[in-house]
């Protein structure tokens, strides 16, 4: 799904604030902003369990919030180019959710 600039905060908020999940997926795109990771090293890093991430990576990719290396175990995820260009809009997220 490709997003449209002016319509990528309100969709965040909805993914990141108005979901259940929502906190696990903003934690993980903070992680991949600062570090792209591979999905082991996400759970290891959330302490959480692999099944978890796995779900959670299908949700930020199907949507366009990430980008993947390549399609094998091990491959690394990148934010996405247009979120990674307007990272503002994540941090701001990022504080108002605490």
């Amino acid at each position: 799904m490709l997003i449209p600039e002016k319509d990528l905060k309100r969709i965040l908020w909805l993914y990141l604030g108005g979901t259940r999940g929502g906190i696990v997926r903003l934690r993980i795109l903070l992680i991949i902003k600062d570090r792209p990771s591979n999905m082991n090293q996400l759970a290891t890093g959330l302490g959480m369990d692999y099944t978890t991430i796995m779900y959670h990576m299908r949700v930020l990719e199907k949507n366009g919030f990430v980008a993947l290396e390549k399609r094998k175990y091990g491959s690394v995820y990148f934010l996405a180019p247009l979120l990674d260009k307007n990272q503002q809009v994540l941090e701001e997220i990022s504080r108002n959710i605490g």
